[in-house]
């Protein structure tokens, strides 16, 4: 198991959230909150 730091933990998770952004609001919600993406 890689341990990732908080602060690039934090980073992917802006990355995350800026592609969510862009994208089109159609579907349903994903399940999982965004820090949880990342994680998996």
């Amino acid at each position: 198991m890689t341990r990732v730091s908080r602060k690039t933990f934090e980073l992917m998770e802006d990355d995350v959230k800026a592609d969510e952004k862009k994208k089109k609001k159609s579907g349903r919600r994903p399940k999982l909150i965004i820090e949880d993406q990342v994680l998996m």
